[in-house]
Order: C-alpha cells, then sequence, then structure tokens
C-alpha cells in the first residue's frame, strides 16, 4: 500500500492542523478502524501447508485454518 498526501511541511514536534503529516495520521486511524480482507499470497499458503503437515492432528486442522478468510481473525485471536 501506497499513500502520498499534500501540504505543507514541518516538524513533528510542532503538530500543525492541516499539514501534511496530520493528513497522513488521518489517513492510517481510517485504515486502522476498517480492516482490511484477508489476501493469502502463494508463498503464505505453502508455508501454512509444509508446516501444518508436521503437526499433531488438531494443530494442524486449526493451522490450516488460517488459510480460510472466513476464520483467518478468530484464529489468530486465539
Amino acid at each position: 500500500m501506497k499513500a502520498t498526501v499534500r501540504g505543507e511541511g514541518g516538524h513533528g514536534s510542532m503538530p500543525v492542523k492541516g499539514q501534511a503529516m496530520a493528513k497522513l495520521a488521518q489517513v492510517l486511524r481510517r485504515l486502522d478502524r476498517h480492516r482490511l480482507p484477508v489476501h493469502v499470497t502463494q508463498p503464505t499458503r505453502q508455508m501454512i501447508e509444509s508446516i501444518s503437515s508436521v503437526l499433531p492432528t488438531f494443530q494442524r486442522l486449526l493451522f490450516r485454518q488460517l488459510l480460510n478468510p472466513a476464520l483467518t481473525d478468530r484464529i489468530l485471536a486465539l
């Protein structure tokens, strides 16, 4: 992800409303409030499948659920 904000420059020790850093902070706050959808890349999928293949049955089944976008957040919260 890449974000470009435009505005007056400044220094973080003396923030001014509306400057570029303040605008960037607003963008980051909005992103933090909204969970982005899970996207499993091929290397990540291969890693999860490889690791899960050597785990005991229960852990293997649980670990492989990381590949299920509907369950990923719940699994990571355990």
